[in-house]
């Protein structure tokens, strides 16, 4: 047994059952230094190839400014529930920027659900044109670079369309324009999406924040494989939502317009018959001034009519926008649970800080539940969470509206019973007076309704004939030029950690399963006996024992 040598070239094996220290660790790694290097660059081999292998992705950020002064139609802002603080932040703009309806308009602007999959490449390096025409089919489309150097695009459907480098190719309602790249690559595979798949993909692409709080300034940052698309789908999103919002200001506008006509309409002809009856009682009373006793009171009677047209005209607005969202043949309850949305994101509601929270936070549910639905079934506990969320605010936004159309009507019932008490304090003075006073009253409160709806009709009409947009593009996107993901310190760093960590198990294992006798210790273990004496093997190969002798072997 050999156990001096093994003794000097190698520290003592553990017991199995004692805890390593540090300094028996770094024994067993010098022992195994080639099990633990080779584990080691095996690891650090695999985290630089997850790295080169992983597709790079780039984000390209727009910055846009919501003027939210301008959003809103001038002189039409209601508020039921006055007393509340309007919020802070942009939080409905950025719902709006992430919908569904926006996500299509920049689908269709940019071709965005034409998919490259093979090879993986970006996009705008194979192709320098892509056009989605209506009607096009959803499928894989295939792109062959033929022997004469030209390329064949072919359909789903098998409809095939040949032509050179930087030539239009069409198939199946597909328009793309191929670069030289490729046609330097096996057959190019895409995949044309649905709208509604296309449209949740730019959806989960795109991210808006609001970087300064309270600033009326949001930033779009769209992350995807190519970086010219990223830039464009940024760019594209403030584009549309720009023209959405200048389109949905003028539909509200116009639809103001008509509702103020069609009253002033009414007024008009309520303050001709108002005038004819003042004008012919003055001929036929001769009487001119009424008390002042009367006349202050008539005043607050005159208020509280005041009043009422007020709230009448608030209720008629909100059951125009009920009748508008295609619930006018169903009663109230059926017209609220339609259109209720309508009338939360009316004009008349920008002011009002309950129907805007309301409307922002079913957005974002459904918006969440929409990128959900890409990974998860219905069923899925998650999406029925957010189900089930979604139905109590849309029951929350029913129950607002109610509350809005009973407050008005309640208003209403109020002023109407303060009238009819002003008409009992009223009767006890002279008839003569009274009558002259109620007529000038009638009179002049249809005179003031009449000034304030023209004033407001002419405000409305300028704002919408302006087309002065509520949303300008400070930055326009830039391409970027270096992706932000992968990061390759960070993979090398995960590689030398886990490499690390990997090299020592590895040679701590093999450590264990070497049942050699090396040292005093491993053969106490191995016999159960007590070690007595030892046999030292003395090596001087080099150096003479006395001069002129032979080396010789010292044995006890």
């Amino acid at each position: 047994m050999n156990a001096g040598g093994g003794q000097d070239r190698r520290a003592a094996s553990p017991a199995p059952e004692q805890e390593l220290t540090l300094t028996q660790l770094r024994h067993i790694v010098a022992r195994r230094w080639v099990v633990a290097s080779t584990i080691f660059a095996l690891t650090m081999g695999a985290a630089w190839t997850r790295y080169a292998v992983t597709t790079p992705i780039y984000e390209a950020s727009a910055i846009i400014r919501v003027d939210r002064a301008k959003e809103a139609v001038p002189g039409m802002t209601m508020s039921p529930m006055a007393g509340m603080a309007n919020l802070n932040g942009l939080s409905t703009e950025i719902q709006l920027l992430q919908s569904r309806s926006i996500a299509g308009e920049v689908v269709k602007q940019t071709g965005y659900a034409l998919r490259v999959e093979s090879p993986k490449r970006p996009r705008s390096s194979l192709f320098s044109s892509v056009d989605i025409l209506p009607g096009a089919l959803v499928g894989q489309y295939t792109l062959e670079p033929r022997a004469n150097r030209s390329l064949l695009l072919r359909g789903p459907s098998g409809a095939v369309d040949s032509g050179a480098v930087g030539a239009w190719l069409k198939a199946d309602g597909i328009r793309l324009r191929p670069t030289a790249a490729a046609a330097q690559e096996k057959p190019v595979t895409m995949r044309l999406l649905d709208e509604q798949r296309a449209a949740d993909a730019v959806r989960t692409a795109l991210k808006v924040t609001q970087p300064v709080r309270n600033a009326e300034v949001l930033k779009l940052t769209v992350r995807e494989a190519d970086p010219k698309l990223a830039a464009k789908l940024s760019d594209a999103t403030a584009d549309v939502f720009a023209q959405s919002q200048t389109r949905r200001r003028q539909s509200g506008g116009r639809t103001t317009i008509a509702f103020i006509r069609s009253q002033l309409d009414s007024l008009d002809e309520q303050l001709g018959e108002a005038e004819i009856t003042l004008r012919n009682w003055r001929a036929a009373e001769k009487v001119v001034v009424p008390s002042a006793e009367a006349g202050n009171a008539v005043a607050r009677r005159a208020q509280y009519e005041q009043r009422v047209a007020e709230s009448r005209i608030m209720l008629d607005n909100m059951q125009a926008v009920l009748s508008n969202s295609g619930s006018a043949r169903a009663n109230e309850d059926e017209a609220v649970q339609r259109g209720y949305r309508s009338v939360l994101s009316a004009p008349s509601m920008q002011g009002n800080a309950a129907a805007s929270a309301i409307l922002s936070t079913l957005l974002g549910l459904e918006a969440k539940r929409a990128e959900l639905r890409l990974r998860r079934t219905e069923e899925d506990p998650d999406v029925k969470v957010l189900d089930k969320t979604i139905a109590d605010y849309e029951r929350q936004g029913q129950l607002f509206v109610r509350s809005s159309l009973n407050a008005l009507r309640s208003e209403i019932a109020g002023n109407e019973r303060a009238l009819g008490n002003m008409g009992v304090r009223l009767e006890r003075f002279p008839g003569q007076e009274l009558e002259l006073t109620i007529l000038q009253r009638d009179a002049e409160v249809l005179a003031t309704l009449q000034t304030a709806l023209r004033t407001r009709l002419k405000e409305v009409e300028i704002s919408n004939a302006s087309n002065e947009a509520n949303v300008e593009i400070i930055d326009r996107a830039v391409i970027p030029e270096f992706p932000i993901a992968p990061v390759m310190t960070s993979y090398l760093a995960a590689g030398l950690l886990l490499g690390t960590i990997l090299a020592v198990l590895g040679a701590v294992g093999r450590d264990r399963m070497d049942r050699t006798v090396h040292s005093r210790e491993d053969a106490e273990q191995a016999t159960g006996a007590a070690l007595v004496g030892l046999i030292p093997t003395i090596k001087n190969d080099d150096a003479k024992v006395g001069s002129g002798k032979k080396r010789r072997r010292l044995e006890p």
